[in-house]
């Protein structure tokens, strides 16, 4: 009769590889915040953010900064990734900025609402906001247009009757430009700009005889002076920034340091509207709307997450995804938590 053999090595085998798992297992798991530990876009963008539908390769992060933090760590990593292909020219850039926020930035576009200039008009121009929260005070809401330029008040009109508590106010410098906004908010007949000065600037009169762009000699406010009359704050929760080129001073002072966040004025939400080169350099401006961009993007508050197309120019809405206030008002740092991010 034959006895089993024993090996000695056969146990200390099993051992060594159970604790060879289980050291893997504890290298991987980086963060005890997140459920699961590697994206995979093709099978989580599809997913909802329930932990038990998300397939393995899913994250789920349950800390709000901590996510948002790995969020945009990969949507920078993204947007910079052959940018000598992408960042040349401003229609490729913005095609592949959307591409990155899409993809790594776990913001729906249906969680935002689009205020339409003319609806069903193929020159129509969508401005896309997030709602507020619905236990914000509507009556300390402030909403700005910078550059009325027009007869109808659309977009306001239909903000006003979602919002009726909120303030509205519109800077305009053109009186021709008014059109019926007094209706629905307060006008403040000035050309706006960072500092006090006189300056050429690029207005419209409209609209009886059509639109016609005019080039006048005009004495400038700074937007901080103007807020403190009129508006008394300095927190804006939506704004439209369309001064015909001249909205392109404002955006670069946004900046750590600039001159809009030393004066401590806070947009939440901006629509910019991205003009066509020739109107910048009518008023002596040189456009670099990519390197605006991406300075705002690698030191500001703020964060372009919607390009929207609009004939042959965009819109790009801006969101303030650091000031407590702005947090306070839209819940932007919570959209992320419980998300899957790929």
């Amino acid at each position: 009769m034959k006895f089993p053999t024993f090996n000695l090595f056969q146990p200390l085998i099993g051992v060594l590889l159970l604790f060879l798992v289980i050291l893997y297992i504890f290298e991987r798991k980086e963060d005890s915040n997140w459920l699961f530990n590697k994206a995979n876009d093709n099978k989580c963008k599809n997913h909802t953010s329930n932990i038990y539908d998300l397939p393995t390769e899913c994250k789920i992060f349950n800390d709000s900064i901590k996510a948002m933090n790995y969020s945009l760590s990969n949507f920078k990593t993204c947007l910079f990734k052959n940018a000598e292909i992408y960042h040349k020219e401003e229609h490729m850039f913005l095609r592949h900025l959307q591409s990155c926020l899409d993809k790594h930035v776990p913001i729906e576009i249906r969680e935002f609402e689009a205020y339409d200039r003319k609806k069903n008009n193929f020159f129509s121009e969508k401005k896309w906001f997030l709602q507020l929260d619905k236990n914000f005070p509507q009556k300390q809401c402030v909403w700005l247009t910078i550059g009325i330029g027009g007869e109808l008040a659309a977009e306001e009109q239909v903000f006003k009757n979602e919002y009726p508590e909120c303030q509205i106010f519109g800077i305009e410098a053109s009186e021709k430009s008014y059109g019926d906004f007094a209706n629905v908010g307060t006008i403040i007949p000035h050309a706006v700009g960072v500092e006090e000065k006189n300056a050429s600037v690029m207005t419209i009169d409209c609209c009886k005889d059509g639109m016609k762009f005019i080039k006048k000699e005009l004495r400038i406010r700074p937007l901080h002076k103007l807020l403190d009359e009129y508006v008394k704050s300095r927190i804006i929760h939506f704004a439209i920034f369309d001064i015909e080129g001249m909205e392109n001073l404002l955006i670069d002072e946004l900046v750590y340091g600039g001159k809009l966040y030393m004066e401590k004025i806070v947009f939440c939400q901006i629509d910019w509207e991205l003009h066509f080169d020739k109107q910048y350099e009518g008023i002596g401006l040189k456009p670099n709307k990519i390197g605006t961009i991406i300075n705002l993007i690698n030191n500001s508050q703020y964060l372009p997450i919607i390009v929207s197309p609009n004939y042959k120019y965009h819109h790009l809405t801006l969101l303030n995804i650091k000031d407590p206030v702005c947090e306070n008002a839209f819940k932007i740092q919570d959209r992320f938590v419980n998300r899957h991010i790929c």
